[in-house]
């Protein structure tokens, strides 16, 4: 499948704070904290407490996913305002890597809108260097590449944990219902669902 390279990313001499992750954490951290509740923890550690959620958990209750497979999908982001995003998704288990490729029109500065790409690839270095994500935004001579120092995260590795609670249908194809929930040492609830048909390729 479509996810062989990595991004011709350049690394840069210094690397300034990842202002997308550092500061919606930061603010909210302060907000959770304040209220009594556990602070929000960023990408880089939710990806790498996963994992550790993960190697100590029976594992072998959750749905059967596809060991390898493309999608067409759409896809709504936490802030609505980037509206709804239309691209592909690849997955490949026993490489472990995926790579996500979206685009929408956005509204925000132009009526007519401006396209608003985004594509991301995830692969599991090993450890052999701390960026295990690349992460490109724009299109043509405005694209910026910037490696971003998140460890490889299964996107539907938490589905391992999951209950099954129900069927349903997605474009006409059946497909049961999944649902996990874990708690983090640092006290965050992380949750999961998925709908999966029987080839075991999510459809939602």
């Amino acid at each position: 499948i479509g996810v062989s390279s990595r991004h011709s990313c350049t690394a840069l001499p210094t690397r300034p704070p990842n202002m997308w992750s550092t500061w919606p954490v930061a603010l909210a951290g302060a907000a959770a904290v304040a209220a009594g509740h556990p602070a929000p923890i960023s990408d880089a550690l939710l990806s790498s407490t996963l994992a550790e959620v993960l190697a100590h958990a029976d594992v072998s209750q959750g749905p059967r996913i596809a060991p390898a497979w493309t999608a067409n999908v759409t896809q709504l982001f936490g802030a609505s305002s980037l509206g709804y995003q239309v691209g592909s998704y690849a997955y490949d288990q026993a490489g472990r890597r995926w790579r996500a490729t979206m685009c929408s029109n956005n509204t925000i500065f132009h009526a007519s809108g401006d396209m608003l790409c985004f594509d991301q690839l995830s692969v599991d270095l090993h450890g052999a260097s701390p960026f295990d994500t690349n992460l490109t935004v724009g299109t043509g001579s405005g694209t910026v590449c910037r490696e971003e120092p998140y460890p490889f995260s299964d996107t539907f590795g938490l589905l391992s944990l999951a209950t099954k609670t129900g069927s349903s249908s997605v474009a006409g194809v059946l497909c049961d219902l999944w649902y996990a929930a874990v708690t983090t040492p640092q006290g965050q609830n992380i949750t999961a669902s998925a709908c999966v048909a029987a080839d075991g390729v999510p459809r939602e």
